[in-house]
């Protein structure tokens, strides 16, 4: 896997299927290829941070800390959702992820609830905390436009995860899905 995620271009995304493959003993050899590799003044090699973030890996935020620094981008690094340093973080002390989760907060990063509900299950959070957290951020759904397409989103999900039992939210009608295998048009 390490050689596949060093062989990626430095500014690509690490391929979903290789989280599950980090395990804690690649975590010193990612951290190596996301900041020994690339010059200081340049943004980390991508793909590496991605498994590090996902993994949690909390040696890695002194590092992230520096290099945002380093590139006048400690906001990016620190902002909810897009943020590494945040997402790292979040994992460790997950009333984090419950509380943006919530929250009426405009996360411009494509999927950050998504992934906080995601990331809210595979820590084992309690379903009812998470649920609860869906509910909440729903009453905010009339503050901007784009929330209730979000909110679809979510309550899919959190069906699809047994967070949901598929009553809650009666406002919110999630479309049913599609079949993805087949010959199109079949």
């Amino acid at each position: 896997m390490l050689e596949a995620i060093k062989a990626l271009p430095a500014g690509e995304r690490a391929p979903e299927e290789f989280h599950s493959l980090t395990t804690p003993d690649v975590l010193k050899e990612l951290r190596q290829v996301a900041f020994g590799i690339t010059p200081k003044d340049q943004p980390p090699h991508m793909p590496a941070l991605d498994l590090l973030v996902e993994a949690g890996d909390l040696q890695s935020v002194p590092l992230l800390k520096e290099r945002a620094s380093a590139l006048d981008k400690v906001e990016e690094y620190n902002q909810p959702g897009a943020g590494a340093i945040w997402r790292i973080e979040a994992q460790h002390d997950p009333q984090m992820l419950l509380d943006v989760l919530a929250s009426d907060a405009w996360i411009d990063f494509g999927g950050s609830r998504m992934w906080m509900l995601d990331k809210a299950v595979q820590l084992g959070l309690d379903k009812r905390r998470i649920a609860d957290a869906i509910i909440e951020f729903s009453t905010h759904v009339n503050k901007n436009i784009w929330f209730r397409g979000e909110l679809v989103g979510l309550k899919r999900e959190a069906i699809r995860l047994g967070v949901f039992q598929g009553d809650e939210l009666p406002d919110i009608k999630v479309p049913p899905t599609r079949p993805t295998s087949g010959p199109a048009g079949t």
